[in-house]
């Protein structure tokens, strides 16, 4: 009302007022410049509501990846043959025995290290694996007709005094022993070479008596 008067004058507006068409132009310039200020008022609201959108999206980004989000399934590729170094540990103290489960897996490529013998007896024949060769030892399971309930990661502590840098172990219990008997002690220790455990008889004329097979 105040703006509309200073805008006619203070004469003009008292004139302005005592008609009806008077009065009803200065109640319209009211209700306008109510109006505009009811707009304002409900803009900043609005306004409001977009900036705490905002920063929930920007807090929601920058929170860190939970771990449904981290837990991204995973297929196990295996490498190749030739990729993989396997070491043989006769657990069940019968000579020989390392070496003709070693000849099994020779024709598929495996780099075999030299066999070698558990630190105790194990009866029950594994094989196990380091971090990351989970998917070749369970190729080597199924090839040798070992239980896929028997394949582990390495255990701790070590089945064997050394691993000799072998991503994958495969340790001979009776099951083993007695099911690799198709291949002579001669050919192992020929693809082997000699084994040093001392308690072992000698395998065949084609090691040393100073050595055993294992």
């Amino acid at each position: 009302m105040s703006q509309v008067s200073s805008a006619l004058g203070d004469g003009q507006s008292s004139q302005v007022t005592k008609t009806p068409t008077g009065r009803a132009v200065v109640l319209l310039a009211v209700a306008v410049l109510l109006g505009i200020g009811l707009l304002h008022e409900l803009d900043k609201p609005s306004a409001s509501a977009s900036s705490k959108t905002s920063e929930a999206s920007q807090s929601a980004s920058d929170q860190p990846a939970t771990a449904q989000t981290l837990q991204t399934p995973t297929t196990l590729t295996a490498r190749t043959a030739t990729e993989v170094k396997v070491l043989v540990a006769n657990g069940v103290g019968v000579s020989g025995a390392a070496a003709k489960v070693a000849s099994r897996l020779q024709p598929v490529g495996y780099q075999l290290l030299k066999p070698g013998n558990t630190v105790k007896t194990e009866t029950a024949s594994a094989v196990q694996y380091a971090d990351g060769y989970q998917a070749e030892a369970q190729a080597i399971a199924t090839t040798l007709g070992v239980p896929t309930s028997s394949v582990a990661a390495f255990a701790n502590p070590p089945t064997v005094s050394d691993l000799q840098g072998a991503n994958v172990l495969v340790v001979v219990g009776t099951d083993l022993a007695s099911a690799s008997t198709a291949t002579s002690s001669a050919t192992n220790g020929a693809l082997n070479g000699p084994l040093t455990r001392s308690n072992n008889s000698t395998a065949t004329s084609a090691v040393t008596s100073t050595t055993a097979a294992n």
